[in-house]
Protein backbone atom coordinates (compact mmCIF):
# COMPACT_ATOMS: atom_id res chain seq x y z
CA UNK A 1 0.00 0.00 0.00
CA UNK A 2 2.97 2.61 0.96
CA UNK A 3 4.35 1.31 -2.67
CA UNK A 4 1.34 2.44 -4.53
CA UNK A 5 0.43 5.78 -2.86
CA UNK A 6 4.77 6.61 -3.43
CA UNK A 7 3.97 5.83 -6.95
CA UNK A 8 0.79 7.93 -6.99
CA UNK A 9 2.72 10.90 -5.40
CA UNK A 10 5.81 10.47 -7.81
CA UNK A 11 3.13 10.68 -10.66
CA UNK A 12 1.05 13.52 -9.53
CA UNK A 13 4.59 15.16 -8.95
CA UNK A 14 5.98 14.47 -12.57
CA UNK A 15 2.56 15.80 -14.14
CA UNK A 16 1.75 18.89 -12.03
CA UNK A 17 5.76 19.62 -12.53
CA UNK A 18 5.14 19.05 -16.20
CA UNK A 19 1.38 21.33 -16.13
CA UNK A 20 3.21 24.03 -14.63
CA UNK A 21 5.62 25.07 -17.53
CA UNK A 22 4.06 28.06 -18.98
CA UNK A 23 2.78 27.58 -22.49
CA UNK A 24 2.37 31.26 -24.41
CA UNK A 25 0.10 32.87 -26.71
CA UNK A 26 1.17 35.83 -28.59
CA UNK A 27 -1.40 37.87 -26.96
CA UNK A 28 0.22 36.72 -23.41
CA UNK A 29 3.75 37.06 -24.58
CA UNK A 30 2.66 40.50 -25.55
CA UNK A 31 1.53 41.54 -22.27
CA UNK A 32 4.68 40.53 -20.70
CA UNK A 33 6.68 42.68 -23.27
CA UNK A 34 4.99 45.83 -22.24
CA UNK A 35 5.24 45.10 -19.05
CA UNK A 36 9.25 44.56 -19.46
CA UNK A 37 8.77 48.08 -21.99
CA UNK A 38 7.51 49.31 -19.05
CA UNK A 39 10.29 48.58 -16.62
CA UNK A 40 13.02 48.57 -18.40
CA UNK A 41 12.47 51.02 -21.35
CA UNK A 42 12.82 48.43 -24.22
CA UNK A 43 14.27 49.62 -27.40
CA UNK A 44 12.30 50.06 -30.39
CA UNK A 45 14.88 48.78 -33.04
CA UNK A 46 15.88 45.62 -30.88
CA UNK A 47 15.58 43.65 -27.94
CA UNK A 48 15.55 40.23 -26.02
CA UNK A 49 12.55 38.47 -24.48
CA UNK A 50 13.48 35.76 -22.25
CA UNK A 51 10.90 35.45 -19.90
CA UNK A 52 11.49 31.61 -19.12
CA UNK A 53 14.84 32.73 -17.63
CA UNK A 54 16.64 30.57 -20.07
CA UNK A 55 19.47 32.96 -20.62
CA UNK A 56 20.17 33.20 -16.99
CA UNK A 57 23.73 33.18 -16.45
CA UNK A 58 26.11 34.63 -13.40
CA UNK A 59 28.17 36.41 -16.14
CA UNK A 60 26.07 39.88 -16.72
CA UNK A 61 29.01 40.05 -19.84
CA UNK A 62 27.39 37.82 -21.66
CA UNK A 63 23.90 39.87 -22.02
CA UNK A 64 25.80 42.44 -22.45
CA UNK A 65 28.04 41.21 -25.44
CA UNK A 66 24.40 39.81 -26.98
CA UNK A 67 22.64 43.40 -26.56
CA UNK A 68 26.02 45.34 -27.83
CA UNK A 69 25.92 42.79 -31.15
CA UNK A 70 22.36 43.82 -31.63
CA UNK A 71 22.67 47.47 -31.23
CA UNK A 72 25.64 46.90 -34.11
CA UNK A 73 23.77 44.69 -36.34
CA UNK A 74 21.09 47.64 -36.57
CA UNK A 75 23.72 50.57 -36.73
CA UNK A 76 25.43 48.63 -39.56
CA UNK A 77 22.40 47.18 -41.60
CA UNK A 78 19.66 49.37 -40.18
CA UNK A 79 17.62 45.93 -39.59
CA UNK A 80 15.38 45.64 -36.54
CA UNK A 81 16.17 42.62 -35.11
CA UNK A 82 13.94 41.04 -32.02
CA UNK A 83 14.82 37.46 -30.63
CA UNK A 84 12.50 36.03 -28.28
CA UNK A 85 13.13 32.82 -26.08
CA UNK A 86 10.10 31.17 -24.62
CA UNK A 87 9.46 27.49 -23.17
CA UNK A 88 5.82 26.69 -25.30
CA UNK A 89 3.77 28.08 -27.69
CA UNK A 90 0.03 27.00 -26.89
CA UNK A 91 -0.01 25.25 -30.20
CA UNK A 92 -4.17 24.95 -30.27
CA UNK A 93 -4.59 28.58 -30.77
CA UNK A 94 -1.82 29.21 -33.03
CA UNK A 95 1.26 27.52 -34.57
CA UNK A 96 4.22 29.33 -34.75
CA UNK A 97 4.62 30.57 -37.86
CA UNK A 98 0.93 32.18 -36.72
CA UNK A 99 2.76 33.04 -33.34
CA UNK A 100 5.57 35.18 -35.35
CA UNK A 101 2.94 37.13 -36.92
CA UNK A 102 1.13 38.48 -34.82
CA UNK A 103 3.99 39.51 -32.20
CA UNK A 104 5.01 41.37 -35.59
CA UNK A 105 1.82 43.01 -35.63
CA UNK A 106 1.54 43.83 -32.31
CA UNK A 107 5.04 45.91 -32.88
CA UNK A 108 4.06 47.64 -35.81
CA UNK A 109 1.32 48.90 -33.41
CA UNK A 110 3.39 49.55 -30.80
CA UNK A 111 5.83 51.45 -32.41
CA UNK A 112 4.24 52.70 -35.10
CA UNK A 113 8.45 54.59 -36.43
CA UNK A 114 9.72 51.07 -37.05
CA UNK A 115 9.66 49.65 -40.63
CA UNK A 116 8.49 45.91 -39.66
CA UNK A 117 8.36 45.31 -43.71
CA UNK A 118 12.69 45.39 -43.04
CA UNK A 119 12.84 44.05 -39.99
CA UNK A 120 13.48 40.08 -38.65
CA UNK A 121 11.78 38.50 -35.81
CA UNK A 122 13.38 35.11 -34.40
CA UNK A 123 11.35 32.63 -32.07
CA UNK A 124 12.91 29.74 -30.17
CA UNK A 125 10.30 27.44 -28.75
CA UNK A 126 12.80 25.43 -26.47
CA UNK A 127 10.31 22.60 -24.97
CA UNK A 128 8.72 22.37 -28.43
CA UNK A 129 12.26 22.25 -29.98
CA UNK A 130 10.91 24.77 -33.18
CA UNK A 131 12.34 27.69 -34.04
CA UNK A 132 10.77 30.47 -36.86
CA UNK A 133 12.45 33.30 -38.72
CA UNK A 134 10.20 35.83 -40.41
CA UNK A 135 11.64 38.44 -42.56
CA UNK A 136 9.51 41.67 -43.60
CA UNK A 137 8.72 41.58 -47.30
CA UNK A 138 11.60 44.45 -48.05
CA UNK A 139 14.02 42.04 -45.93
CA UNK A 140 12.82 39.15 -47.78
CA UNK A 141 14.12 40.73 -50.97
CA UNK A 142 17.62 40.21 -49.52
CA UNK A 143 17.75 37.76 -47.16
CA UNK A 144 15.63 34.79 -48.57
CA UNK A 145 13.85 32.00 -47.09
CA UNK A 146 16.62 30.05 -47.81
CA UNK A 147 19.36 32.12 -45.85
CA UNK A 148 16.80 31.85 -42.90
CA UNK A 149 16.44 28.03 -43.11
CA UNK A 150 20.52 27.87 -43.30
CA UNK A 151 20.68 30.32 -40.28
CA UNK A 152 18.29 27.50 -38.36
CA UNK A 153 20.38 24.70 -39.21
CA UNK A 154 23.65 25.70 -38.14
CA UNK A 155 21.71 26.72 -34.01
CA UNK A 156 20.55 23.22 -34.08
CA UNK A 157 23.72 21.29 -32.47
CA UNK A 158 24.04 24.45 -30.09
CA UNK A 159 20.48 24.41 -28.89
CA UNK A 160 20.77 20.57 -28.33
CA UNK A 161 23.83 21.43 -25.66
CA UNK A 162 21.88 24.43 -24.35
CA UNK A 163 24.39 26.96 -25.10
CA UNK A 164 21.66 29.63 -25.83
CA UNK A 165 23.96 32.34 -24.96
CA UNK A 166 26.61 31.25 -28.00
CA UNK A 167 23.42 30.41 -30.20
CA UNK A 168 22.22 33.97 -29.63
CA UNK A 169 25.27 35.30 -30.89
CA UNK A 170 25.78 32.97 -33.64
CA UNK A 171 22.29 34.37 -34.58
CA UNK A 172 22.95 37.55 -34.98
CA UNK A 173 26.09 37.17 -36.62
CA UNK A 174 24.77 34.85 -39.71
CA UNK A 175 22.23 37.86 -40.06
CA UNK A 176 25.06 40.32 -40.62
CA UNK A 177 26.58 37.73 -42.67
CA UNK A 178 23.22 37.04 -44.77
CA UNK A 179 22.59 40.84 -45.25
CA UNK A 180 25.71 41.53 -46.93
CA UNK A 181 25.97 37.84 -49.02
CA UNK A 182 28.22 36.20 -47.49
CA UNK A 183 26.92 33.29 -45.48
CA UNK A 184 28.18 29.86 -46.60
CA UNK A 185 25.59 26.58 -46.37
CA UNK A 186 28.00 24.15 -44.11
CA UNK A 187 28.44 20.86 -46.16
CA UNK A 188 26.05 18.01 -45.33
CA UNK A 189 27.77 14.68 -43.74
CA UNK A 190 26.58 12.83 -47.17
CA UNK A 191 28.53 15.30 -49.02
CA UNK A 192 31.53 15.46 -46.86
CA UNK A 193 31.70 11.43 -46.79
CA UNK A 194 31.44 12.02 -50.70
CA UNK A 195 34.17 14.07 -50.92
CA UNK A 196 36.37 11.76 -48.97
CA UNK A 197 35.46 8.66 -51.26
CA UNK A 198 36.19 10.68 -53.90
CA UNK A 199 39.77 11.96 -52.44
CA UNK A 200 40.79 8.31 -51.70
CA UNK A 201 39.60 6.97 -55.27
CA UNK A 202 42.14 9.39 -56.56
CA UNK A 203 44.38 8.21 -54.39
CA UNK A 204 44.43 5.19 -55.16
CA UNK A 205 44.45 5.97 -59.14
CA UNK A 206 47.62 8.18 -58.72
CA UNK A 207 49.34 5.27 -56.42
CA UNK A 208 48.17 2.55 -59.33
CA UNK A 209 49.78 4.71 -61.63
CA UNK A 210 52.77 5.38 -59.88
CA UNK A 211 53.56 1.17 -59.45
CA UNK A 212 52.97 0.54 -63.17
CA UNK A 213 55.31 3.52 -64.22
CA UNK A 214 57.67 2.00 -62.14
CA UNK A 215 56.69 -1.53 -63.11
CA UNK A 216 57.40 -0.18 -67.24
CA UNK A 217 60.38 0.93 -66.54
CA UNK A 218 61.85 -1.72 -64.95
CA UNK A 219 60.01 -4.40 -67.21
CA UNK A 220 61.80 -2.03 -70.06
CA UNK A 221 65.28 -2.16 -68.41
CA UNK A 222 65.06 -5.76 -67.99
CA UNK A 223 64.35 -5.99 -71.76
CA UNK A 224 67.28 -3.22 -72.55
CA UNK A 225 69.82 -5.32 -71.07
CA UNK A 226 68.34 -8.62 -72.75
CA UNK A 227 68.86 -6.46 -76.01
CA UNK A 228 72.38 -6.01 -74.92
CA UNK A 229 73.58 -9.31 -74.30
CA UNK A 230 71.67 -10.39 -77.48
CA UNK A 231 74.13 -7.87 -79.51
CA UNK A 232 77.29 -9.08 -77.59
CA UNK A 233 77.16 -12.58 -78.38
CA UNK A 234 75.70 -12.00 -81.93
CA UNK A 235 78.31 -13.44 -84.53
CA UNK A 236 77.57 -13.13 -88.30
CA UNK A 237 79.79 -13.93 -91.65
CA UNK A 238 78.50 -11.27 -93.23
CA UNK A 239 79.50 -7.37 -92.81
CA UNK A 240 78.37 -4.84 -94.72
CA UNK A 241 80.75 -1.56 -93.88
CA UNK A 242 79.61 1.42 -93.49
CA UNK A 243 80.64 4.48 -92.64
CA UNK A 244 77.24 5.96 -90.85
CA UNK A 245 74.40 4.96 -88.79
CA UNK A 246 71.29 4.72 -90.52
CA UNK A 247 69.01 5.30 -87.98
CA UNK A 248 70.73 8.67 -86.15
CA UNK A 249 72.85 9.02 -89.48
CA UNK A 250 75.52 9.79 -87.54
CA UNK A 251 79.01 8.71 -88.35
CA UNK A 252 80.86 6.08 -86.48
CA UNK A 253 83.83 7.02 -84.48
CA UNK A 254 84.08 4.24 -81.47
CA UNK A 255 84.17 1.01 -83.13
CA UNK A 256 83.42 -0.27 -79.26
CA UNK A 257 79.62 1.66 -79.62
CA UNK A 258 79.09 -0.39 -82.81
CA UNK A 259 77.08 -3.21 -83.25
CA UNK A 260 76.22 -6.10 -85.25
CA UNK A 261 72.71 -7.64 -86.50
CA UNK A 262 72.79 -11.25 -87.64
CA UNK A 263 72.46 -10.01 -91.14
CA UNK A 264 75.37 -8.35 -90.96
CA UNK A 265 73.98 -4.31 -90.92
CA UNK A 266 76.00 -2.30 -88.24
CA UNK A 267 74.27 0.41 -86.10
CA UNK A 268 74.95 2.18 -82.75
CA UNK A 269 74.65 0.31 -80.33
CA UNK A 270 72.19 2.38 -78.06
CA UNK A 271 70.20 3.42 -81.77
CA UNK A 272 69.62 -0.21 -82.31
CA UNK A 273 68.43 -1.00 -78.64
CA UNK A 274 65.90 1.38 -78.77
CA UNK A 275 64.84 0.40 -82.12
CA UNK A 276 64.88 -3.17 -81.00
CA UNK A 277 62.42 -2.48 -78.30
CA UNK A 278 59.84 -1.48 -81.04
CA UNK A 279 60.81 -3.50 -83.57
CA UNK A 280 62.27 -6.86 -84.11
CA UNK A 281 63.35 -6.50 -87.68
CA UNK A 282 66.46 -4.72 -89.34
CA UNK A 283 65.92 -0.94 -90.09
CA UNK A 284 67.62 -1.82 -93.27
CA UNK A 285 66.51 -5.01 -95.13
CA UNK A 286 64.08 -5.99 -92.70
CA UNK A 287 65.19 -9.00 -91.94
CA UNK A 288 63.60 -10.81 -88.69
CA UNK A 289 65.57 -10.91 -85.80
CA UNK A 290 65.27 -14.05 -84.38
CA UNK A 291 66.37 -16.22 -81.27
CA UNK A 292 65.98 -12.78 -79.13
CA UNK A 293 63.85 -14.32 -76.49
CA UNK A 294 65.18 -18.21 -77.00
CA UNK A 295 65.41 -18.66 -73.54
CA UNK A 296 61.98 -17.59 -72.65
CA UNK A 297 60.73 -19.48 -75.18
CA UNK A 298 61.05 -22.54 -74.03
CA UNK A 299 58.20 -24.85 -73.57
CA UNK A 300 58.17 -26.09 -69.37
CA UNK A 301 54.44 -26.90 -69.72
CA UNK A 302 54.51 -30.82 -70.42
CA UNK A 303 51.34 -32.61 -72.03
CA UNK A 304 51.23 -35.93 -70.19
CA UNK A 305 48.74 -36.98 -72.83
CA UNK A 306 51.42 -36.52 -75.92
CA UNK A 307 54.43 -37.25 -73.66
CA UNK A 308 53.85 -41.06 -74.30
CA UNK A 309 52.69 -41.68 -77.16
CA UNK A 310 52.73 -45.45 -78.68
CA UNK A 311 56.02 -45.52 -80.34
CA UNK A 312 58.33 -43.89 -78.09
CA UNK A 313 56.84 -45.69 -75.11
CA UNK A 314 57.35 -49.05 -76.63
CA UNK A 315 61.17 -48.00 -78.10
CA UNK A 316 62.26 -46.87 -74.41
CA UNK A 317 60.68 -49.87 -72.62
CA UNK A 318 62.28 -52.31 -75.35
CA UNK A 319 65.65 -50.80 -74.38
CA UNK A 320 65.27 -50.91 -70.67
CA UNK A 321 64.45 -54.87 -71.10
CA UNK A 322 67.78 -54.87 -72.95
CA UNK A 323 69.68 -53.16 -70.27
CA UNK A 324 67.69 -54.57 -67.34
CA UNK A 325 66.72 -58.03 -67.89
CA UNK A 326 66.13 -59.10 -64.35
CA UNK A 327 63.92 -55.57 -63.03
CA UNK A 328 62.42 -55.01 -66.03
CA UNK A 329 59.66 -57.44 -66.51
CA UNK A 330 56.34 -55.73 -66.86
CA UNK A 331 55.36 -53.25 -69.42
CA UNK A 332 54.35 -50.08 -67.74
CA UNK A 333 53.49 -48.06 -70.21
CA UNK A 334 49.74 -49.97 -70.81
CA UNK A 335 49.19 -49.40 -67.44
CA UNK A 336 50.16 -45.70 -68.15
CA UNK A 337 47.33 -45.81 -71.01
CA UNK A 338 44.92 -47.33 -69.12
CA UNK A 339 44.93 -44.90 -66.26
CA UNK A 340 44.94 -42.09 -68.72
CA UNK A 341 41.95 -43.49 -70.46
CA UNK A 342 39.71 -43.73 -67.38
CA UNK A 343 41.07 -40.06 -66.62
CA UNK A 344 40.01 -38.92 -69.86
CA UNK A 345 36.53 -40.33 -69.67
CA UNK A 346 36.02 -38.85 -66.13
CA UNK A 347 37.02 -35.65 -67.52
CA UNK A 348 34.03 -36.63 -69.65
CA UNK A 349 31.42 -37.55 -67.51
CA UNK A 350 32.36 -34.03 -65.45
CA UNK A 351 32.11 -32.18 -68.70
CA UNK A 352 28.24 -33.65 -69.83
CA UNK A 353 27.02 -32.66 -66.19
CA UNK A 354 28.41 -29.40 -65.79
CA UNK A 355 26.60 -28.69 -69.45
CA UNK A 356 23.47 -30.45 -68.28
CA UNK A 357 23.33 -28.13 -64.86
CA UNK A 358 22.23 -24.56 -65.11
CA UNK A 359 21.84 -21.71 -62.68
CA UNK A 360 19.12 -18.94 -63.20
CA UNK A 361 19.83 -15.73 -61.36
CA UNK A 362 17.10 -12.86 -61.30
CA UNK A 363 17.98 -9.09 -61.70
CA UNK A 364 15.80 -6.93 -59.04
CA UNK A 365 15.52 -4.16 -60.86
CA UNK A 366 7.28 37.38 -45.46
CA UNK A 367 8.90 34.99 -45.57
CA UNK A 368 10.80 32.92 -43.59
CA UNK A 369 11.70 29.70 -42.76
CA UNK A 370 10.94 27.45 -39.55
CA UNK A 371 12.59 24.26 -38.63
CA UNK A 372 13.06 21.59 -35.62
CA UNK A 373 16.06 20.12 -33.89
Amino acid sequence: MKKLIFLIFIFHFLYSSQSSIKTWSSKELWKYIEFEQTNKQLNKNYFLIDPNKFLETNKKNDMILIENAQKKLFEKTKIPNYIIFISNINLKKESIEEFTFSIAGYISKQFPDVNITNSIITVFSINDRKMRIRTGTILKKIISDSNCLIILNNRKNKLRLKNYIQVTLDLINDIDLAYNSQLIQPMSEITILIIIILIIIIIGIIYCLIIESKGTKIKEEEQLNKIRKYLKKVKTDKKFVSESCVICLEEFTNINNVSSLPCGHQFHTKCITEWMLKSKTCPLCKKEITNLNSNENKNTNFNFDNLFSDNITERIWEVQREIFPYFVRYNYSNLWESNNNRNRSNRNRTSNTNEKSSFNFSHDTGGGATSDW
